[in-house]
């Protein structure tokens, strides 16, 4: 990577103003063919011919591919394998993954000579060759980033032929000795060194499906030859209430030194002008001399909009443009949208014997409280990914949340879901693409890394709401559970390339190296001041979950049943699901990666357990085993989510896990496949309420009850506690101070069992609402039916009401 030439550096003193500037004449158009749609697909197990002539003389079959698309979504379509989201049948897709694949697709383009020729992959899965024409323009090793290939050495114009090889990753994988000091964890062992999406090997949450294909678009893309690289637009400070902020721009160019005579720009007239415009207002434009292929400008900006999370204000955007110019011609311009505002993170090393630590985040120097979700893979198979991708979003805006981490099993979304994330004032905490391993240390991958790293930073640092890149999930919990006690502080992925990457490409945004990170201090029995809250996955109320004081919790979760319709969907015509117990069908939804795997067989029994923890008794029919499992989910997150919140102060946040499975399985999602939604989603909806009144679980003799105030300003209004039995318990004016806590008032603990709701009624009529089960357990599965029915809740449908 390279660093930023500082010597064009400019100042608002150096630059006159663009408007006294000539009129611009209009950029040249940046024109693409789109090769998305119908390609052909050939394929046999390698190794098989290595350049597209020799495809033609193989025996191989060949079908219709779709792109974007997966080599297993082609052999569903030409109807040669069952859909895998069914049943077992992900597992026959293994029998592939020792296959090459050939992509062939034909198309028409005419000769640009003032113009460059690129083809871009914005997602090949994974080792690739590309050929265009016979000739052989490069080869592309990670799955995760997109790729360009110069073509102009072999455009024609007229008809051309476009072919891609898809060698076997696993084959290459499994050819490769194991780097010394790795530790695969959940990631299957042939993961380790290949750049694909971390859960393709199989885990918890997710099938092995590892074969690939072009799964985002394809096309050909026409560039000037005198262009704008990148940019990169920071805000270095701001002082929202004054309206005032530091703003540093800068940029990167590509000049064409060698163009013929006729096209030339002559010697020092090229300019940047620099534009930023809110609500058709101009708060910044500038012009600067180029003086090299690099550039930079720090200035200072008055009367300007800051950006908010959505719980405090508007989200407030601009139109950022810069443009490359030779005199009133425009020869190249970028634009997008910016939001001027600050991140910093606030944390301590581990949580210091006084049960004290700090990880929080300070957005414009206010101090957040995160309310959020983990999300997690879209769809198993990523060409469909764009599909969920809003109606995802849709419900974790409706959910209340205010932060989404992205899980580092996954890929990296797509630029629509950070720009639907800029626009709603939601904030998104980027791991990178590693997680639950040990990875290997060594030159050559930790320049894959490298590569890899700037590409994802490049696309993301200008989004406002990228709040913070962290290295990976659980990195640092491998290097304790390969059972040697490694100190993770070693890594070098995760504390010297991601970190520089970092530090180089996008400096103001904070980065940890890993979620949670084992510092010096917490390797030695310290806690963690971020921890994922997994453990024995017993009772929700077990002193295991009750006792963490960690300030930051960024996973917790629990299992909940999917509902009837959506079970019978994934166990496919034929199959019961009832009953549960010893029932060998329900395996693959645990889920079993192959029909050797056991890994996660338990995770069945486990919410069966789960159950009984709140009815005391195994369910008679599956209609009561689905009620009893996601009402202990909803009743085991709620708690979490409260608990937490009512520590506001000492607590910073919580993201539980997670908001919707990628793949026909039985999880800890709120939200399963089909998008049809369990109970904890209206539970979770309430509990994360801007202003909210709270009673907490049992304490000694009482309840406490305390009033959140996650918003600016302060709030007036009543808190009232009802109990279903009980009737009025407490009725109490109150203020909610602005982005604080106050107590209420204690409740007695309650003697025999009982449902209270708590309710927050603003003076403007804003009306927020929660409960709490009271008294020992078990709650007998009809009371808490009548319990949820009383509190407005609706339990799932079920085919045999």
């Amino acid at each position: 990577m390279q660093a930023t030439d500082r010597s064009s550096l400019a100042t608002d003193a150096d630059i006159p103003n663009s408007s006294q500037t000539a009129t611009r004449t209009a950029t040249p158009t940046r024109a693409a063919i789109v090769l998305d749609g119908a390609w052909r697909l050939s394929y046999g197990r390698g190794p098989g011919p290595d350049h597209p002539e020799g495809l033609k003389a193989c025996a191989w079959p060949t079908i219709p591919a779709t792109v974007p698309g997966t080599v297993e979504s082609a052999l569903v379509d030409a109807g040669i394998e069952p859909d895998p989201r069914v049943g077992d049948a992900a597992w026959g897709f293994q029998r592939y993954e020792l296959h090459d694949w050939w992509y062939v697709r034909e198309f028409t383009a005419e000769a640009c000579p003032d113009q460059t020729s690129e083809l871009v992959f914005d997602g090949m899965d994974c080792l690739a060759t590309v050929w265009l024409n016979g000739v052989h323009l490069g080869d592309s090793a990670n799955a995760l980033i997109a790729h360009r290939f110069a073509a102009g050495c072999a455009l024609r114009d007229g008809s051309n032929r476009l072919v891609v090889r898809i060698r076997s990753a696993i084959a290459w994988a499994r050819s490769r000795p194991v780097a010394p000091g790795c530790f695969a964890g959940t990631l299957g062992w042939d993961g380790l060194r290949l750049r694909k999406p971390p859960h393709q090997f199989g885990w918890d949450i997710a099938p092995r499906l590892a074969c690939g294909g072009l799964w985002r678009g394809v096309r050909l893309e026409r560039l000037p030859r005198h262009r704008v690289a990148a940019v990169r637009w920071t805000t270095v400070a701001i002082d929202a209430d004054r309206r005032s902020a530091s703003l540093i721009v800068e940029w990167e160019l590509d000049l064409d030194l060698y163009v013929g005579s006729e096209a030339a720009i002559p010697s020092g007239s090229l300019e940047v002008e620099i534009e930023l415009m809110r609500a058709g207002r101009a708060v910044l434009s500038r012009r600067v001399p180029v003086l090299g292929h690099h550039g930079r400008l720090k200035t200072e900006l008055e009367d300007i909009d800051a950006w908010w999370p959505r719980a405090w204000g508007e989200p407030a955007l601009h139109r950022a443009t810069l443009r490359l110019v030779d005199g009133a011609r425009v020869l190249d311009e970028s634009a997008e949208t910016i939001g001027l505002r600050t991140v910093r993170l606030v944390r301590t090393d581990a949580v210091g014997a006084d049960g004290k630590g700090l990880f929080h985040l300070e957005v414009n120097g206010r101090r957040l409280w995160a309310k959020g979700t983990n999300w997690v893979f879209l769809d198993a198979l990523h060409h469909r990914d764009a599909s969920h991708r809003d109606r995802c979003l849709d419900m974790v805006l409706e959910l209340g949340c205010d932060m989404v981490r992205m899980w580092g099993g996954n890929v990296y979304e797509d630029d629509a879901f950070f720009e639907r994330c800029d626009r709603e004032g939601l904030l998104v905490w980027q791991d990178f693409a590693f997680a639950c391993a040990i990875y290997p240390q060594d030159d050559e991958f930790a320049r894959q890394v490298e590569i890899e790293a700037e590409a994802v930073i490049t696309r993301l640092r200008n989004h406002a709401c990228l709040a913070l890149w962290c290295g990976g999930n659980e990195t640092d919990e491998a290097h304790l559970w390969e059972g040697y006690g490694r100190d993770p502080s070693r890594d070098r992925i995760t504390r010297d390339v991601l970190a520089r990457a970092v530090a180089a490409l996008d400096p103001c945004r904070p980065y940890v190296p890993s979620s949670p990170e084992i510092t010096a201090a917490a390797l030695t029995g310290a806690q963690p001041v971020d921890r994922h809250l997994w453990g024995p996955r017993d009772d929700f109320l077990s002193a295991y979950y009750r006792s963490s004081t960690a300030p930051f919790v960024s996973e917790i979760g629990y299992h909940g049943c999917p509902e009837e319709a959506s079970l019978r969907e994934m166990l496919g015509p034929g199959v019961e699901p009832w009953p549960v117990a010893g029932n060998r069908a329900w395996l693959p939804l645990a889920v079993r990666c192959g029909p050797r795997h056991q890994d996660n067989d338990a995770r069945i029994e486990l919410m069966r357990s789960q159950a009984r923890l709140l009815t005391g008794e195994d369910p008679a029919c599956l209609r009561d085993f689905i009620d009893a499992s996601q009402m202990v989910q909803a009743e085991a997150l709620k708690s979490f989510v409260l608990q937490a919140r009512a520590r506001k102060g000492a607590s910073s946040g919580l993201l539980w896990w997670n908001l919707r499975d990628g793949w026909p399985i039985v999880s800890d999602a709120i939200v399963d496949y089909f998008f049809r939604r369990k109970l904890a989603y209206d539970v979770l909806a309430r509990a994360q309420a801007g202003v909210l009144a709270i009673a907490t679980e049992r304490d000694g003799w009482g309840h406490r009850v305390a009033v959140v105030n996650d918003l600016l300003v302060d709030v007036r209004g009543v808190v009232d506690v009802v109990g279903h039995r009980t009737g009025p318990l407490l009725s109490r004016s109150f203020v909610a101070p602005a982005n604080g806590i106050a107590d209420a008032g204690t409740l007695p603990a309650a003697d025999a069992i009982d449902c209270w709701r708590v309710r927050w009624t603003s003076t403007s009529g804003t009306v927020s609402q929660t409960h709490l089960l009271v008294g020992p357990r078990p709650y007998p599965l009809e009371t808490l039916r009548a319990w949820y029915a009383w509190l407005g809740y609706a339990l799932p449908p079920h085919a045999m009401a």
